[in-house]
């Protein structure tokens, strides 16, 4: 584990946990991590699983539920400015609208959702074995 900004950092976390039985949909979601990590330091707090992989980690879906994507909720809004202009160093294909940026990985998307927190609270969160934010709206 590193130590950045007195946070511990620990890289690959979705195929070290193996979130998912398919390890390439780990190392593509941890990808999207590192991007930031490579160029914030340590996002966690920022950077939060949402959707029905969600509630899969929150024990309120089956552990067998086969997610048709990946929604991660983009808490700090400089943090989805800097995904809106360097999604292309991951080398997939993607689109971009105005609250969410879809990425077409070979196995599933992953849309990276940018929160409004005027609009939408986030009304449970959690952590995953302790290391991956959760949380639904």
């Amino acid at each position: 584990m590193k130590k950045l900004n007195n946070e511990l950092q620990e890289n690959n976390l979705f195929q070290k946990l193996q979130v998912f039985e398919n390890n390439r949909i780990n190392k593509d979601v941890d990808s999207i991590y590192q991007l930031l990590e490579d160029n914030f330091g340590c996002v966690s707090e920022n950077l939060s699983v949402c959707g029905s992989v969600a509630k899969v980690m929150h024990g309120s879906l089956d552990e067998n539920y086969r997610p048709k994507d990946v929604d991660l909720l983009v808490r700090n809004p400089f943090y989805y400015r800097f995904l809106q202009t360097n999604i292309q160093k991951l080398n997939v294909d993607f689109r971009i609208d105005d609250n969410r940026i879809i990425l077409f990985f070979p196995n599933i998307s992953v849309e990276l959702w940018k929160h409004n927190q005027r609009e939408k609270a986030v009304r449970t969160h959690g952590k995953f074995h302790n290391l991956i934010n959760y949380c639904f709206i």
